[in-house]
């Protein structure tokens, strides 16, 4: 490749250029290469003294002498790699953001990147407690749930009277999987109600209880895990609000008849827990 000449308005304006330093690395050393070019180096001194490669110092003498200076200092135009996201994508996302989310749902339902973790700022202020029953009919997709203050006997009591008369007045035997908690007790009818009535009540009930540390045997520990992905895992501030959501929460639910696909079927119970029957 042939010798390359500068004309001195080009020559002072890559003296300015380097001595300013404004530009980029890649600018200065394109610019670098081609004052040395002008001074009659070779390639191989300008490579050694640039600690570049000698086809780099090809390729800016060549596009000096095809297109010129200015083309010779900047980078080549690229097509670059396609844009991830559209204006459509940036539209959707700003319209996501700016929607507020239905009652009974913590946040807009959007899948997850796979493999990646959720992450949310978070600052616990505590502004006291309250108590969710839930009780789940899962073949038929029905759930019934109760927001009570505390999680007394006494309100272990009227949910399930709730059950016998509001929910199931017609059925003979309700039967409940419950666990060990000291307040699942029959006596805490007889401390609610009347004699008479807490006999009505319990004659409509057949307790079966989950043995110690196996909670997991109570398909509602799954509904209650739906729930605190959907709706209560997150900050509620007065009881007024999280009874409102748990209900908008459970409407929603039973009109999808949301069930549960309960594969510990009483065989598979059988052959595993055999040991532990009395």
């Amino acid at each position: 490749m042939g010798r390359i000449k500068l004309t001195e308005k080009e020559v002072e304006y890559l003296s300015v250029f380097v001595k300013k330093g404004r530009k980029s690395a890649r600018e200065l050393t394109r610019a670098h290469v081609l004052l040395l070019v002008n001074r009659g180096r070779t390639e191989m001194e300008i490579k050694d003294t640039m600690g570049i490669s000698r086809a780099t110092v090809s390729n800016i003498k060549k596009r000096y002498r095809e297109k010129g200076l200015q083309s010779a200092l900047k980078e080549k135009p690229r097509s670059g790699q396609p844009p991830k996201y559209t204006k459509r994508h940036e539209a959707e996302i700003i319209a996501q953001a700016c929607t507020k989310s239905s009652n009974g749902r913590k946040s807009l339902s959007i899948p997850m990147k796979q493999e990646s973790p959720e992450k949310y700022d978070y600052e616990y202020v505590r502004n006291g407690t309250a108590n969710i029953f839930v009780a789940l009919e899962f073949k038929a997709g029905k759930r019934v749930t109760q927001v009570t203050e505390r999680r007394t006997m006494k309100d272990f009591a009227q949910f399930v009277k709730i059950l016998v008369d509001e929910e199931y007045p017609d059925v003979e035997i309700i039967r409940l999987v419950i666990d060990n908690l000291n307040t699942h007790k029959k006596k805490a009818f007889y401390e609610t109600f009347s004699k008479e009535e807490a006999e009505r009540i319990l004659s409509k009930i057949e307790f079966h209880y989950t043995p110690k540390h196996a909670s997991w045997l109570n398909a509602a520990e799954i509904e209650i895990n739906v729930m605190d992905i959907e709706c209560t895992g997150r900050r509620i501030g007065d009881l007024e609000t999280l009874t409102q959501e748990v209900a908008a929460w459970t409407k929603r639910r039973n009109e999808h008849e949301k069930k549960i696909d309960w594969k510990f079927t009483r065989e598979k119970a059988d052959k595993k827990l055999s040991k532990y029957y009395v």
